[in-house]
Formats: C-alpha cells, structure tokens, sequence
C-alpha cells in the first residue's frame, strides 16, 4: 500500500470519531435522566463513543465499504457508550450496597 491510501484511511478512521461521537451524546440525553447530566459525563461519553468509532473504524477499513464500515462504527459507539455507562451503575450500586451494610455493622 502506498502512503496516500495509508493517509486517506488514517483521515477516514479520525473522522469517524465526530459522528460516532454524536450517538454517544444522543444516547445520553435520550436517557430521560437530562437532569443529571454534567460537563464530565457528556464528556466520558463523547470520548468513549469516539474512540470506540476510530477503533472499529480503525480494523474494518480494510474489509468493507466506507458506508457500511461507518455504519458499524456508530452502531459500535453506541454500544460503547452503553457498556461504559452500565458498569458504571453497577459498580456505583454495588458501592453504595457495601457502603450500608458497613454503617448498619457499626451502628
């Protein structure tokens, strides 16, 4: 491979970060929970969805068409997006369950 198609597909893989990027922050709000949105989750989610975009984006070039590799990568940063924020409740509840039961053993 020449180095002009190694560039053109190093620029299509970053430019998948914007859309893909997007979903992560449209799946946030349509969350319906727009009240506890902070800059630092908006944040989290926009570089997660992104950076899981340019990844997908990253190994798929090779094998499929630029349409359908961006497909996936938007699909795959939605996903993403919903790993991340579900270990996150988990590991808050699991936090906060652990949290109770040592006040209740001091008490």
């Amino acid at each position: 491979m020449t180095a002009r198609m190694w560039n053109q597909k190093l620029v299509f893989a970053i430019s998948m970060f914007i859309p893909c990027g997007v979903a992560g922050l449209a799946w946030l709000l349509n969350n319906n929970q727009v009240d506890k949105i902070t800059w630092r989750n908006a944040m989290a989610s926009v570089l997660t969805s992104g950076l899981v975009g340019v990844a997908v984006g990253a190994v798929l070039i090779e094998k499929m068409s630029m349409p359908i590799t961006l497909g996936i990568a938007v699909a795959a940063g939605l996903g993403g997006s919903t790993t991340v924020d579900l270990i996150a409740q988990l590991v808050i509840k699991r936090l906060r369950k652990m949290g109770g039961q040592n006040n209740g053993k001091d008490s």
